[in-house]
């Protein structure tokens, strides 16, 4: 009868700790990224950021020869790919910086989060297809960097640039792709409408 009794709490206890699951606070960054974060695959292009060998010999015979100049080199900034890399000395934190998540927050911001190689020492910003995103850091995830917002449109590649609070050193750059927002409601809607039609058509 015990054993009954005390099995009987135990289903009690679940049921009501799956139906009082909270709700996501806009006002809590910490809470939106538990409750409406998608996870971005790992990308190959934000991994690589060792610098790659420079050739050790160039022909001089051929001084016009447009291939050599045109290789992009660990310190070109123009292309946005080793930007990291040429920034390690100015800011040690970024030395292996990536993203890794990004998120539509239920407030309708979206949300890009860093993970760096220790914790920041000061405020930073960013600019993510020129719209203007703030950044900070929560006590619990000390080496991740949290920017939100306005909504990026869905299915394309952004640009996200870091910078200093007060500086306009750029100390980040890297691109990610923009989730497709998710179509679970039109998909019940549906079968809400399917089972009505269903319904009236039975004799």
């Amino acid at each position: 009868m015990k054993l009954v009794i005390v099995l009987l709490l135990s289903a009690g206890l679940l049921v009501s700790a799956c139906t009082a699951f909270p709700a996501p606070s806009e006002a809590d960054i910490q809470t939106a990224v538990a409750e409406t974060l998608r996870a971005l695959p790992t990308p190959t292009a934000f991994g690589a950021l060792t610098p790659a060998p420079s050739p050790t010999a160039t022909p001089t015979s051929a001084p016009t020869e447009t291939p050599t100049p045109l290789q992009p080199s660990p310190t070109a900034t123009s292309l946005g790919l080793a930007t990291a890399t040429a920034t390690l000395l100015l800011r040690q934190e970024f030395a292996e910086a990536r993203i890794y998540r990004v998120g539509l927050l239920v407030s309708g911001q979206f949300l890009v989060t860093l993970l760096l190689s220790g914790q920041p020492q000061e405020n930073y910003r960013a600019d993510v297809n020129g719209e203007v995103f703030k950044c900070q850091v929560l006590a619990q995830y000390p080496d991740r960097l949290y920017c939100t917002g306005p909504a990026l449109p869905a299915g394309k590649t952004a640009v996200i640039r870091v910078y200093p609070q007060e500086g306009e050193e750029l100390v980040f750059r890297s691109d990610f792709f923009v989730p497709l927002p998710p179509s679970s409601t039109p998909t019940a809607v549906n079968k809400r409408a399917t089972s009505t039609l269903t319904y009236r058509n039975k004799p």
